[in-house]
């Protein structure tokens, strides 16, 4: 089932359910809707995609124990400045496809 979420500057985040289903779930079978969720409210990182003017990339490390060593990659399009539609989900070891640093989270913490 899709959601929505809110980011870290305030923007509207939906999942479509026809994403989830048709896509998310069955080329990246081991992302889940939590972490999606997570990695869009709480990004280490986000950058504009190299690929697409009104795509943004989201990126969380370590955000699920079972895949510890890699990144949670969300490919977010922004049509609309305000209201964003998730393409696709990934884990990764590399983050590829990005241009500008759009956001850091900086923090002494460990996560």
């Amino acid at each position: 089932m899709g959601f929505c979420v809110t980011d870290h500057e305030g923007r509207l985040v939906r999942l479509r359910d026809d994403t989830l289903q048709n896509h998310i779930l069955i080329r990246h079978t081991t992302v889940t809707e939590d972490v999606i969720r997570r990695t869009i409210e709480q990004p280490e990182m986000v950058f504009a995609s190299a690929r697409h003017s009104t795509d943004e990339i989201y990126v969380l490390r370590r955000a699920d124990p079972g895949c510890y060593d890699l990144y949670c990659k969300v490919v977010v399009n922004f049509v609309n400045p305000q209201v964003g539609t998730i393409r696709t989900a990934m884990y990764t070891d590399k983050i590829g496809g990005v241009s500008d640093v759009k956001y850091i989270q900086v923090s002494n913490r460990p996560r």
